[in-house]
């Protein structure tokens, strides 16, 4: 499964830059990317700028269209190809929001920073989590990543997002 995984991440990058953060989280298309393809996963729709958070057991089926064949079948936001993800049963996505409001974090805090098992996510507004996956959230000060700004601040807090992944990695 692992090889699938990984072959699957090259198709990806096919289409559209991609980097795998690991085997559940995932950023599917790179925010430097002009040209991005029609994401959707079960009934979720995207333009392929989110960062996912979902055990790929999970998934049943991956299709990858090719353009023209998308534009047929999407519409013009799907001019630069497609991807439909089918999982195998039921999950609910949840929103960054939603996320927050089921940890009950405080709304002073949901201006910080977001961090998925202490990696700094790029486009938190933009997460979308298999809600079976996240385990916990949590404020901190604690990172896990290089620093690449000249303003380190050491006590910076942070939204931490642990999920099932991190857990087992001991997060």
């Amino acid at each position: 499964m692992k090889v699938l995984i990984f072959s699957l991440v090259l198709c990806f990058e096919i289409f559209t830059p991609a980097v795998a953060q690991n085997t559940v989280r995932d950023t599917l298309s790179g925010t430097s990317s002009k040209h991005k393809i029609l994401i959707i996963i079960d009934t979720i729709t995207t333009m392929g700028n989110d960062e996912f958070i979902f055990n790929p057991f999970k998934i049943a089926t991956i299709d990858l269209i090719k353009p023209d064949s998308s534009v047929l079948l999407y519409g013009e936001r799907a001019k630069y190809g497609a991807m439909v993800i089918k999982p195998k049963g039921a999950i609910k996505f949840l929103r960054l929001g939603a996320i927050l409001d089921k940890f009950k974090i405080k709304k002073e805090d949901r201006n910080l920073r977001v961090c998925i098992n202490s990696c700094i996510a790029e486009e938190s507004s933009n997460i979308l989590a298999d809600a079976d996956e996240v385990i916990r959230v949590e404020i901190t000060t604690k990172r896990n990543w290089r620093y690449y700004d000249n303003s380190i601040n050491e006590k910076e807090k942070f939204i931490n997002i642990i999920t099932r992944e991190g857990k087992k990695n001991g997060l």
